[in-house]
Parts: C-alpha cells; structure tokens; sequence
C-alpha cells in the first residue's frame, strides 16, 4: 500500500474538458485530533523513561482511541538515555514531536502513508547502499553551511527556583564560530532530562550543515523505489567533497 487516508475535497471543473480535482489526507492526520490522556486527566508524567518508551506509551493512546498509527518491535529502536517529562492537553502528534526532542542528536522518525507504520531510530553509522558518480548519479548539488551553528545552549525549565542548564561545546566555537540557542520548557524540572535536551540541540549543530539534493538514473543495481527513508547513502569517486 502506498498511500492510505480520505478524500477531503473534491472539485469539477466543466469547460471543453471536464476535470476533477481531488485533494487526500493521511490517516497520520488524525494525531493531531487525538489529546494525550491518563483516564480523564489530560496531564500524563512519564518520570525515568526511554524516549523510545514514551512514544510507545503514546502510540498505545492513539490506538485505542481509533488512530491507524502503529509500531512493530523493530521499527522503535531504544536509545539507552532516561528521561522524564509531563505532558499537558497535548495532541499526539504534539508528544512524539517533543519524544524526538527528548532523544539523543542524529535520532529520526518516519511515518509510512500507506502502511502508518511509525519508525523511530538512530542515523545509520554505515551506508545502506551506494552511488557512483557518472554510472548512477545523473547530478548532484551539495551546500556547506556554518549559518545554524550552536555550541552553546541555555535550557530554562520548571520548578522553584526555575531549573537552569548552561551546555557548552568549546572546540564547535574554536573550529567554526560562536552559535547560541535558547531553549524553554516549563514542563522539564529535572535536570538530566534538561541535559539531555540541550546537548541533543547542540550536537545536531555543532558542525556545520552538509544540504544535497541528487538524481540518481534507473540503472541502479538497487531498484529506485526501494530507497527507505532513513537510510544512510554513500557517494563514490566524488574526491573530497563527501
């Protein structure tokens, strides 16, 4: 299955040719109609979970409130960090946003539209498969950019006194230049979940942005349509570029 949801809107257009035009939503659309809730309480605390849990926990919810969102045990990987966090009159779509910023840096999500399988994993630290300039990539574009740096992260959160967290990356700031990012979640009063967020949010830009786009002819050894989101690709006889 390729795409599963609804037709939101259909519209005919009658003139020398008759057309119409239909407009889809995914099924994943209904995480955002969907409050996160403990029996009637919209305020649900997890205190010393894996993210990976969270968004299970989550999922759960959803389902056994009528959403097609799923997981299978392989598709959620568990990242082996513990947090804890409150959630207040959230959707789900809301809380498995905040779960990836909860997770460690380089973690991804996707959400497949035809089967609304829900993946949560680390980047992959070994390519997936391969591309060869000239046999397989037709063209390519590759962008450096030091614009989103940040080595320097200040969290504030809850409590009384409000938790404070300065993070620091000193050898970011040394290599590239000082980049700051202020990050506030009054729902976050332990200090290691404020920890694990902010060091998740400098991580991820510490180094600067590598943006490429590439086309890839259909010659390919590995057929176009099997290329998964996520997956890690490498790029040969591109000399010191990648």
């Amino acid at each position: 299955t390729v795409y599963s949801g609804y037709v939101t809107d259909w519209e005919v257009s009658v003139s020398d040719s008759d057309d119409i035009t239909v407009d889809l939503l995914n099924h994943g659309s209904e995480l955002n109609h969907i409050i996160l809730k403990d029996g009637t309480d919209t305020k649900v605390t997890y205190n010393s979970y894996d993210p990976s849990n969270i968004a299970k926990a989550v999922i759960d919810y959803a389902i056994s409130e009528g959403a097609r969102i799923n997981y299978t045990a392989s598709s959620i990987e568990l990242t082996g960090t513990t947090v804890s966090y409150t959630f207040n009159l959230n959707t789900i779509a809301e809380c498995l946003d905040k779960v990836l910023e909860l997770c460690p840096s380089d973690w991804y999500w996707t959400y497949n539209p035809g089967t609304n399988l829900y993946s949560l994993k680390a980047r992959p630290v070994t390519a997936n498969r391969w591309f060869t300039k000239k046999r397989d990539v037709i063209s390519f574009k590759l962008r450096k950019s030091i614009l989103h740096i940040i080595n320097t992260v200040f969290f504030t959160g809850g409590g009384d006194p409000a938790l404070l967290v300065e993070r620091n990356d000193a050898a970011s700031e040394s290599a590239w230049r000082k980049g700051l990012a202020k990050l506030s979640d009054q729902r976050v009063t332990v200090q290691a979940t404020a920890e694990t967020m902010a060091d998740s949010e400098m991580d991820r830009h510490a180094e600067p942005d590598f943006i490429g786009s590439a086309s890839i002819n259909g010659h390919h050894y590995d057929p176009i349509e099997s290329i998964m989101l996520g997956e890690l690709a490498g790029f040969i006889n591109f000399g010191e570029y990648i």
